[in-house]
């Protein structure tokens, strides 16, 4: 094959903003990649010769399949010496050059005759990952994720440690007549997390943990000899950890008392927790709160789980389905739950014992089917948009709803009202109207009627309204003069997605899978995802949670963009995540609610 062509950027420039074409630098027998550099072909360097790669860069691998055969060919092939040394903030990653990351979109990184040098590295989305051959040296603090295999390794000496090996669909770690150390490592939903061919004596895997692998460990079918581990946290026991008819190998373990510390130390990983089955598909953003967590489904189920194991305290069953988030408030020391459900019914809940406390019961429309909006408290009123295109406002009080007032917009409302920072209700509606509503009376007191339709939230940061529409535009609405500041354009519609808010920062989700940051009234940088994404960005310990309808729930960087973690579910999910106390709640359309908490631990001394 030809000699690759690495497009090189001496600086990092926000995600597809284009690129610079650079050569090589030099540095005597070193070659130095930094920036972003886009491999079209193979890159291969002869032996004696050393690539260094510098922290913050991103390696790019073009889809090339010659042979036809599903999995790309775009490889890093080195018989000399690897050293990529990054940062928990200044990563190296190696990933695809379109965004779409999933197993064997290219090919390697191999190593042969030489030494390896690496630590916070990313290895996603390839075919053989990290392959060695005749090699040493060590790996720390790195992640080998939704690869075919994390690793090939044959003939070498080689130490892992606080690594992550997750999603990939073959194996984590695959090694062939190797002195292997794996310690303080992770192996998380691979379909098999260790798997030793043949050969590897004298190996140590030790203080690891596994969870979620369809085989935690196996030894190949000609394996001879006895593996022994110590001290490792396993989640089932390796039962099928050989062959049946290979009687010549076996499996010591010395397991862990208890919790190990596993992974690459100061990088957020995603920690399942607990999950709970519901009895329809869960589109309902979840509601979680010190007295629990809120979940409702398509049957019209809603359950109050317990925070710390997901045990259910109390549920009802409505008419109709439900998929609009239940709001909840507590007043005169009484928790309320509210509610709205297919059957165009606003229901009042006792939020401790779920007993329907009362209900209201809107008109007919023509757009009476799918997503509903969700209704929000402010003080002792609750406010609710319908698909008959009304704003209500109810008083509550000692368990009942009395209507204060009804704003007759004409248009259906789906997406979520919010309140602005001046209390104002604000409702967009399928008409492409936003309005703001006095809460007291429902006078609306500003209008903008952009030129599609708003089915997602609105927020407002700075005194400016940040409004996503259904032809895919963002738009900055400035109330002061009923006109657009700014107008940004998405990879996709807004459907159901809210903008969120952190610090100088709007970021805003859309249903071509792209997580797009806008500061300033401009994009700074487009991150594309696995699916479509129809709920809004949350914020858990200054990281960013995002759900996509590719059942993916990802940990994102909201300065750059990367992504930390992401766990990938059965099914879409069409939740926004709820984070109370460092833990986070999803829904999905597989009917579970699951739990995660986010683990960051330190670097050893």
């Amino acid at each position: 094959m030809r000699l690759a062509r690495p497009l090189m950027l001496l600086a990092a420039l926000p995600l597809f903003f284009g690129c610079a074409s650079l050569g090589s630098l030099f540095d005597g027998d070193a070659i130095r990649w930094s920036g972003v550099v886009t491999l079209e072909e193979t890159f291969r360097l002869e032996r004696g010769q050393k690539l260094i790669i510098e922290p913050g860069t991103e390696v790019r691998f073009a889809f090339k399949d010659e042979d036809n055969d599903g999995w790309g060919e775009i490889s890093i092939v080195l018989e000399g010496d690897l050293q990529a040394r990054g940062t928990p903030k200044k990563p190296i990653i190696f990933t695809t050059a379109d965004g779409m990351v999933s197993p064997g979109r290219w090919g390697e990184i191999r190593v042969d005759f030489g030494k390896i040098s690496a630590s916070y590295v990313v290895i996603e989305g390839s075919t053989r990952g990290l392959h060695l051959h005749f090699a040493a040296g060590k790996i720390e603090d790195s992640i080998l994720r939704f690869n075919v295999d994390g690793t090939r390794i044959g003939e070498s000496h080689i130490e892992f440690n606080r690594c992550l090996f997750a999603n990939n669909t073959g194996k984590g770690y695959n090694a062939r007549t190797s002195q292997n150390v794996v310690k303080n490592s992770w192996f998380r939903d691979n379909r098999r997390g260790i798997f030793l061919f043949e050969g590897d004596k004298g190996s140590r895997i030790t203080r690891n943990r596994f969870s979620g692998n369809d085989t935690p460990f196996r030894l190949g079918d000609f394996y001879v000899g006895t593996v022994s581990t110590t001290g490792n946290q396993w989640e089932k026991e390796p039962l099928d950890f050989r062959a049946e008819t290979n009687t010549d190998a076996d499996l010591k373990r010395n397991p862990a008392a208890g919790t190990v510390k596993v992974g690459p130390a100061d990088w957020p990983m995603l920690t399942k927790v607990w999950q709970t089955e519901m009895e329809g598909f869960v589109d309902a953003d979840i509601m979680a709160d010190e007295f629990g967590v809120y979940a409702a489904d398509w049957s019209g189920n809603v359950k109050r789980l317990g925070f710390l194991a997901g045990k259910v305290i109390a549920q009802t069953k409505l008419g109709d389905t439900v998929d609009a988030r239940p709001s909840l408030t507590r007043i005169s020391g009484k928790n309320y739950l509210a509610v709205q459900s297919w059957d165009r019914k606003l229901a009042l809940l006792d939020g401790e014992t779920l007993e329907v406390l009362d209900t209201f019961t809107e008109v007919e429309s023509n757009a009476d089917d799918h997503r509903q909006s969700a209704p929000v408290f402010r003080g002792k009123t609750l406010f609710v948009a319908t698909w008959a295109g009304n704003v209500h406002g109810f008083n509550v009080e000692d368990g009942k709803l009395s209507k204060v007032w009804t704003y007759e917009g004409g248009a259906p409302h789906r997406a979520d009202l919010t309140i602005s920072g001046d209390g104002k209700i604000i409702a967009p509606s399928s008409g492409g109207e936003l309005a703001l509503l006095d809460p007291a009376t429902g006078e609306k007191t500003f209008s903008w009627t952009g030129e599609a339709p708003l089915l997602s939230g609105v927020v407002e940061r700075e005194g400016r309204y940040y409004a996503g529409d259904k032809n895919g535009q963002l738009n900055v609405i400035d109330p002061t003069t009923g006109s657009l500041s700014a107008a940004i354009g998405l990879c996709g519609p807004s459907w159901y997605a809210q903008p969120a808010t952190l610090k100088d920062a709007v970021y805003v989700a859309d249903d071509g899978g792209c997580l797009t940051r806008v500061t300033l009234d401009t994009a700074k940088w487009t991150r594309k995802l696995d699916g479509g994404i129809r709920s809004a960005p949350a914020l858990i310990n200054g990281y960013l949670a995002v759900a996509t309808l590719g059942g993916s729930l990802y940990i994102i960087d909201p300065k750059g963009g990367r992504v930390l973690d992401r766990i990938k579910l059965d099914e879409p999910i069409h939740t926004t995540p709820a984070v109370l106390g460092g833990r986070l709640f999803i829904g999905g359309r597989d009917g579970m609610v699951r739990a995660f908490d986010l683990v960051e631990h330190k670097r050893p001394e």
